[in-house]
């Protein structure tokens, strides 16, 4: 499996690794690099991450090229998983470009922060790909949280049955 940072913007899966990597998927698609040159091995794990590199000056010129097509075609056929972390879909295209090179997209959206508005606009707007499902970050659930749906669930379910 491999974690791309699709993020040429504002990457941010390289500030995670020490020493922070130099180059990335931005120097590969502008042909300054190779792509096994920036693949990262992570200690203890079959995970490979694939940094961003330097922040690109447009960013969708790089990933709606030929050579981001053939990098992502590549890296379909050497993992099995393929991961792209990208930029917010609002307020930029990049997500939506990434998108048409991917069998589907998760769309992530952060528990108590993210306005329901926005995140129904960020739904529509992908349109090269099919959306397979939500990732809720830093939700927290509690055992009363479990009785409160269990008794929900179960006055409905009797509601019905009257």
């Amino acid at each position: 499996m491999v974690l791309v940072d699709g993020d040429l913007r504002r990457p941010s899966i390289g500030a995670w690794l020490d020493p922070a990597p130099s180059l990335g998927l931005s120097e590969i698609l502008s042909n300054q690099a190779e792509l096994d040159g920036c693949l990262l091995d992570l200690h203890d794990s079959h995970l490979k991450i694939l940094p961003a590199g330097r922040q690109a000056v447009d960013p969708v010129e790089l990933l709606n090229s030929d050579r981001a097509t053939s990098v992502m075609a590549e890296l379909r056929v050497r993992f099995r998983h393929v991961i792209v972390d990208t930029a917010p879909i609002l307020g930029f295209t990049d997500a939506n470009v990434l998108a048409g090179l991917a069998d589907g997209v998760f769309m992530v959206a952060r528990s108590g922060v993210t306005p329901k508005a926005a995140y129904l606009q960020a739904l529509s707007m992908i349109t090269s790909s099919r959306i397979l499902g939500t990732v809720l970050n830093d939700a927290t659930y509690a055992l009363a949280d479990r009785d409160q749906y269990y008794g929900d669930y179960y006055s409905e379910y009797y509601d019905e049955r009257k």
